[in-house]
């Protein structure tokens, strides 16, 4: 039976426990593709079982009518849920998703100097190079560290007969996101979408501007700025239609990839999941508006 044919008959109540079953084993194959990668973090039984989750949460929210087959939706929900009990659930400290990136950035910086220049990058080199200052590098370093702890207990400073413990030094997860790791991502997307707007026409930044920041109609827009009926809706959506485009929504894909795990875990739908990049474009764009009008 079609994957396609079994979920409708799970959503529909008929034999669910017989029809999930079979789902799962039919499609063994292509989920332990998907979380294959992820065997060196984690025990591969546990990999499955939140894999089995994450193809749970597939089957309900799938819809036919939007013409996306049923594995290639099940495979983003899948990695998804691997990909948060991984960073939630298999460290001693938690290190935040965007915090992970970042690390991966620096270790694909590292490698590549090594290989062109026979050395490691200097710090400034690095700050420059992702955008972040001096504290927030030490904060990426921090976060390698924690990495490789396997406990709380771990003594820190001269020896392990020190007494302060590792316990005593962590700062609470949500001072690590908001002072940290927010900071970082919110300047490097600042950056980036001020380098995407910029590529657009006068008129059309001036649209988005007046649009999103003073919360201006189309119709007081056009008047303002002595357009035609329609023509500013027209440069409004010629604008999130830029934006949008691959090669500019490549560039926010480190940005919108935490949004778009986070949403699936609580029940995206397939209709969302296929709007995503262009809602999603639309709010970033509208974020760095209000902070170029407050920073000037």
């Amino acid at each position: 039976m079609e994957n396609e044919e079994l979920v409708a008959l799970i959503k529909d109540n008929q034999d669910v426990k017989e029809n999930m079953k079979a789902l799962w084993i039919q499609n063994q194959g292509f989920v332990r593709s998907v979380v294959a990668k992820y065997a060196i973090y984690e025990d591969m039984d546990d990999l499955l079982q939140q894999a089995y989750l994450g193809m749970h949460t597939a089957v309900y929210n799938y819809t036919p009518e939007h013409n996306v087959r049923f594995l290639s939706y099940a495979k983003f929900l899948i990695r998804a849920s691997v990909q948060e009990y991984i960073e939630n659930c298999s460290k001693t400290v938690r290190i935040p998703r965007s915090m992970l990136i970042l690390k991966r950035k620096c270790a694909r910086i590292s490698n590549y100097m090594l290989k062109e220049f026979g050395r490691e990058p200097t710090d400034d080199e690095l700050c420059g190079t992702l955008i972040i200052t001096e504290q927030q590098l030490r904060m990426i370093r921090c976060s390698c560290i924690f990495d490789n702890i396997k406990s709380l207990d771990t003594p820190v400073g001269d020896g392990e007969d020190s007494d302060i413990m590792l316990s005593d030094c962590i700062m609470g997860g949500q001072d690590i996101e908001k002072e940290v790791t927010d900071g970082i991502r919110d300047k490097e997307l600042k950056e980036t979408l001020r380098g995407m707007l910029a590529e657009l026409t006068q008129e059309q930044q001036e649209v988005i501007r007046l649009h999103y920041s003073q919360n201006m109609t189309m119709p007081e827009i056009e008047a303002l700025l002595h357009m035609k009926t329609g023509s500013a809706r027209e440069q409004k959506d010629k604008a999130l239609r830029e934006l949008s485009k691959p090669h500019r929504k490549k560039k926010l894909e480190v940005f919108i990839e935490e949004r778009i795990s986070t949403r699936a875990m609580k029940g995206i739908g397939v209709g969302a999941f296929n709007r995503t990049w262009t809602s999603a474009t639309e709010k970033e764009a509208l974020k760095l508006i209000d902070w170029q009008q407050s920073h000037g």
